[in-house]
């Protein structure tokens, strides 16, 4: 089974617990998990509302490759031009993803069934994002009582 996609929290926010309110949103792989985590946001309910988390160590965080730099462009003058070929247009840059978007209906469902909740398609989207975080305020609240 992966641990992908993994939901990451964030504190304050929109969604509340009897500790305060929080923000979550979805890692669906490492380098996400990594840039998230780098960002302030937090792999628990609990932390996220404590803003504390064990630092991870420097050799499990991916370090970003960079990417070569392009080779300059030196056009020849002859004494008789030649023709001049059409240079395509350096591609743009691949906007980063938006971490802070909501998760979708397929990605709470997956969520529920991974928790083992109880849905169905007249469940809303609401109600069972409230689920899911009740299920998880739950197993938090059950962990630390040990």
């Amino acid at each position: 089974m992966s641990d992908f996609p993994r939901m990451v929290y964030i504190s304050p926010g929109m969604s509340t617990t009897r500790g305060g309110t929080f923000d979550y949103t979805v890692a669906n792989d490492e380098e996400g998990l990594a840039h998230l985590l780098a960002s302030g946001w937090f792999e628990t309910i609990a932390e996220a509302l404590a803003g504390e988390r064990e630092e991870p160590e420097v050799e499990d965080v991916p370090e970003p490759e960079a990417e070569p730099e392009p080779e300059p462009v030196v056009e020849v003058v002859e004494e008789e031009p030649a023709p001049v070929e059409a240079v395509e247009p350096e591609p743009e840059p691949e906007p980063e993803p938006d971490y802070n978007i909501e998760p979708t209906r397929e990605e709470l469902e997956m969520k529920a069934t991974e928790l083992g909740l109880q849905f169905d398609g007249r469940t809303s989207d609401n109600k069972l994002r409230q689920r899911i975080e009740d299920h998880l305020d739950r197993m938090e609240a059950e962990a630390r009582e040990g």
